[in-house]
């Protein structure tokens, strides 16, 4: 049922904030380590994402950090055909 629902929102009009929810849910990545991802990192044709950074925000400086990820490691993420559909729908081809 819910996956249902979940399929006819994201059927309509796709608003700009759910491609990175999507990321982070196929690839099973955090907010932040998808935030921190750049073009490079995206491997359509072997279908992987290089996690290298993590974006946070550091309420106590008003200021947004780029940094390491929690375990400071650089790891490769498998991830479907589902998301390289999405990705390649959202022209990343």
């Amino acid at each position: 049922m819910i996956m249902r629902n979940l399929s006819l929102i994201l059927k309509r009009k796709i608003p700009p904030a759910v491609l990175p929810i999507q990321i982070a849910y196929y690839a099973g990545l955090r907010i932040g380590e998808v935030c921190g991802l750049t073009l490079q990192d995206i491997n359509l044709e072997e279908q992987y994402l290089t996690v290298k950074r993590s974006v946070r925000y550091d309420g106590a400086k008003h200021k947004t950090i780029i940094g390491p990820t929690k375990r400071k490691k650089v790891r490769m993420v498998d991830f479907g055909d589902t998301l390289t559909t999405i990705l390649k729908k959202a022209a990343f081809v």
